[in-house]
């Protein structure tokens, strides 16, 4: 006489469990969601300093050709003068760290250039990246990505050092290599 089986033994439900934990394993690590957040968050800052970068180009537009002075309340004066309607949130790194060396620091955008007694000098506003797609742009002895709105070059976009800041004088070409050697370029 034939059992009529019903149901799954406890040898096939410990498989299936075994092979969906493999897979979920699999997806996790493919998707790696802690690399997502941080390209989320460095997207958000390439998207902040181009826009505090136009909004200090059009200041200037009003200001005689000259820019708010380095200090680290520089985004209160584009606030102050009407260029933006208030001081973004500050965005977070994973690690905790800093987003630049520089004492001209509000909202986690760094803001080096020009000074009182040099108002037209150009500027960089520029927050360091975190995400490891970010950083591969760089490739040599540059270590760091870097979000940066130069008004030299009249752009902004990623730009590799070798760990310093960026430097508000230059002039900030194209990278012709990728993953970039060269200091101070734009990545393509």
């Amino acid at each position: 006489m034939f059992k009529n089986k019903k149901g799954f033994t406890l040898i096939e439900l410990l498989v299936v469990i075994a092979v969906l934990g493999v897979l979920a394993t699999v997806v996790i690590a493919a998707i790696n969601p802690f690399q997502q957040l941080m390209k989320g968050r460095d997207s958000a800052r390439l998207n902040i300093t181009a826009s505090m970068g136009q909004a200090m180009l059009a200041y200037a537009t009003a200001n005689n050709g000259g820019f708010i002075a380095q200090s680290a309340t520089w985004i209160t004066g584009l606030v102050t003068a009407g260029e933006v309607n208030n001081v973004p949130g500050s965005i977070a790194y994973a690690s905790g760290g800093a987003p630049c060396a520089s004492a001209n620091v509000q909202s986690g955008l760094c803001y080096t250039g020009p000074t009182a007694a040099a108002p037209t000098n150009p500027f960089i506003i520029f927050a360091k990246m975190e995400a490891t797609l970010n950083i591969s742009k760089c490739g040599g002895t540059m270590t760091t990505a870097w979000a940066v709105f130069s008004s030299a070059a009249g752009r902004g976009g990623v730009v590799c050092t070798t760990g310093g800041d960026p430097v508000s004088s230059d002039a900030y070409g194209n990278c012709a290599a990728s993953p970039c050697t060269a200091a101070d370029q734009f990545t393509q």
